[in-house]
């Protein structure tokens, strides 16, 4: 995009969204409501062309109530928050996960597996990822072939 390009040079065409073909909302899977998983949540809910399909927390006033509830928004979101990863991943079929428990790669690395080798894609607050290989060498080593598979 230029700046030489102002919005008299688009007069008469249709907006750039009208002409993108439409597609299905991306299917979100939330795991850990804690402080940050669950404001990670709720901005997913606001979020047009993402569709918060359930979540997963070990907590057990979180686990087996309904997503609204413990997130506090729409009652319609009635879907129970599951207490097992791998459950809630075959039952909500997520396109993304989104992953907010834990900064340490060691502690979290169970749960990574569990998503990686359903062949579904991760984003995590967990520091510890965004440079593995300098506090935890030999974890990021096994954890390659499972970003391999999940690469699409």
């Amino acid at each position: 995009w230029s700046s030489d390009v102002c919005s008299s040079d688009l007069a008469g065409h249709p907006p750039a969204l009208a002409i993108i073909p439409q597609m299905a909302p991306i299917r979100v899977l939330q795991v850990g409501l804690g402080p940050i998983g669950a404001a990670v949540a709720r901005l997913v809910v606001k979020r047009p062309g993402l569709s918060l399909v359930g979540a997963v927390d070990v907590d057990p006033a979180k686990a087996g109530r309904p997503l609204g509830a413990v997130l506090g928004v729409s009652p319609s979101l009635r879907t129970p928050v599951s207490a097992d990863i791998a459950s809630a991943v075959r039952a909500m079929r997520p396109d993304v996960v989104l992953h907010c428990t834990s900064s340490s790669l060691e502690t979290v690395w169970p749960q990574l597996r569990t998503i990686l080798a359903a062949g579904i894609p991760i984003v995590s607050t967990t520091e510890e990822l965004a440079y593995p290989w300098r506090v935890q060498r030999p974890l990021a080593v096994r954890t390659r072939p499972c970003q391999r598979r999940c690469h699409r």
